[in-house]
């Protein structure tokens, strides 16, 4: 041990610090002291949080292999289910073709359905409630929980994902939708009521479009039509909104792929675009039909005579 100390920098230069290597931490010159088996950076304090299987072993000044770090089963676990929700990386050493450092081996559902930053923030609220009340267990397991926030942090941000598209495993869904009834029964997670204007401007935000469409689309989903569902409301006013300010490149956007942006089939985009042109010229009452003079039996002895 006393020679990893007497190394100094030297030993460290493949240590990643996790507090973004500050002015005088180890990487900078100074020295990680081990202690009852912990480490902490003489500069700039940083403690590790779990305690040390093995120390670094070194060949000709160098570090040959770094420290591997104790943790339990259910720690593990855990951050392995936090970062299928906001991402996973792995620490690459540096060698000729790469500079070291940490890469990205997993973007999580987090950045893959794009939430926005309160949606990210309110899916960790519910991951850690759900955590610290033990919802992974009896069966349902720590992916569950983890469906299950992010399912939840879709819907906050009104983007209203199948919870098929976010997990295809039948079993997952299963304990998934369990879980999320439970926690709405626990007072986690609230309903989220839809709005037309929300769920439009939710796809606006990851699909952007002209200001003169998004203006007009906002318009249509004002657009007070009962019974006829949020999602069909606001995927139909930005279809129509399309057709009619669009440029060139809108105008050719298919009801389909308008479909997949509210996450509802080309045959909803239709029932909300007809549902709207229908609101806007409502249908008139004809009244009576003018006397043509004949009648019907009249006619139908004409037919015959014919």
């Amino acid at each position: 041990m006393s020679d990893a100390l007497s190394l100094g920098s030297r030993a460290f230069e493949e240590l990643f610090c996790e507090s973004g290597e500050p002015s005088g931490c180890a990487k900078k010159g100074g020295q990680i002291i081990y202690e009852n088996g912990k480490s902490e950076c003489a500069f700039c304090g940083l403690t590790t949080k779990f305690d040390f299987d093995t120390s670094p072993t070194f060949n000709n000044d160098k570090m040959e292999k770094r420290f591997s770090l104790s943790e339990t089963g259910a720690k593990r676990g855990k951050k392995r289910a936090f970062n299928k929700l906001f991402g996973d990386s792995t620490y690459v050493a540096a060698h000729e073709d790469f500079s070291g450092g940490y890469k990205v081996t997993d973007i999580g559902l987090v950045k893959k359905f794009k939430l926005s930053a309160n949606a990210a923030a309110e899916t960790e609220r519910v991951f850690y409630e759900m955590l610290e009340k033990n919802y992974q267990l009896g069966g349902k397991g720590l992916d569950a929980v983890v469906y299950a926030a992010a399912f939840h942090g879709c819907q906050f941000d009104y983007n209203f994902v199948p919870i098929e598209k976010i997990v295809r495993d039948s079993s997952s869904i299963k304990k998934a939708n369990s879980l999320i009834k439970r926690a709405r029964q626990d007072g986690i997670i609230k309903l989220v009521q839809k709005d037309p204007v929300a769920i439009l401007e939710s796809a606006l935000s990851k699909h952007a479009s002209s200001n003169s469409v998004q203006e007009l689309a906002i318009k249509f989903a004002k657009i007070y039509i009962p019974n006829l569902r949020p999602d069909i409301h606001a995927s139909g006013a930005l279809y129509k909104s399309m057709k009619i300010t669009g440029n060139s490149s809108e105008k050719r956007i298919s009801q389909e792929e308008i479909g997949k942006r509210f996450h509802v089939s080309r045959k909803h985009v239709g029932q909300g675009y007809r549902a709207i042109n229908e609101a806007l010229t409502p249908k008139s009452n004809p009244g009576h039909l003018p006397n043509i003079g004949i009648t019907g039996e009249q006619l139908k002895l004409l037919r015959a005579l014919r």
